[in-house]
């Protein structure tokens, strides 16, 4: 004895409806990128010495981002890279403004922490 399977069949004009969702669906899914895909010229910059150009890639993505899922993680980042950046500079200026701009990326993602 056989069953017949069930057929999804959406109703009269639901067609146009299901078409949006699918069409949606791949276009979120296809903007994807891994974390590591995101940040990969920001760690190569700062892995090959050059910590100028990752601080500012790390404070473009910090604000570019400031709400998303990766927040506190891109804060953790930017502070870090930018002490690096504070720790290599040449100019005494230079090294507190980068210094200061890492306390605050610091303090942004305790922050974010403690809104959890």
């Amino acid at each position: 004895m056989s069953f017949p399977l069930p057929v999804f069949r959406p109703k009269r004009g639901h067609h146009a409806l299901l078409c949006a969702l699918i069409l949606i669906a791949m276009f979120v899914l296809s903007g994807c990128q891994t974390y590591n895909q995101q940040t990969q010229a920001m760690l190569e910059s700062y892995r090959y010495g050059d910590v100028e150009s990752a601080a500012k890639v790390a404070v473009e993505r910090a604000s570019k981002y400031p709400d998303n899922k990766d927040a506190v993680l891109n804060r953790l980042e930017e502070g870090a890279i930018l002490r690096s950046a504070a720790l290599a500079a040449k100019d005494p200026q230079t090294a507190r403004n980068r210094l200061e701009a890492s306390n605050l990326a610091f303090d942004q993602a305790e922050a974010a922490v403690d809104a959890y």
